[in-house]
C-alpha cells in the first residue's frame, strides 16, 4: 500500500484536502513520522529527498525520495 501526503491527510489525519496543497507538503507528515531520522534525510548532497510518499506492507516501509 502508498501512503502519500493526500492520503495521510484524509484518511489517517482525518483533515479535509484542498487540490491546491502541494502532494510532498511535509507539514502533513511531521504529524506522523520523525522527519528528522536518517530514512527522511536528503542524501547524495541533497538530490535525493523526501517527496511525500512511502509504501508499507504491513511489517516493514519504505521511504520515496527522487
Amino acid at each position: 500500500m502508498f501512503i502519500d501526503s493526500k492520503i495521510l491527510c484524509q484518511n489517517i489525519l482525518q483533515w479535509s484536502w484542498n487540490n491546491d496543497d502541494e502532494l510532498f507538503n511535509l507539514d502533513y507528515w511531521y504529524e506522523v513520522v520523525d522527519i528528522n531520522t536518517k530514512a527522511f534525510r536528503p542524501q547524495k548532497e541533497g538530490n535525493l529527498t523526501f517527496r511525500g510518499m512511502i509504501r508499507i506492507d504491513g511489517i516493514g516501509g519504505t521511504v520515496f525520495k527522487a
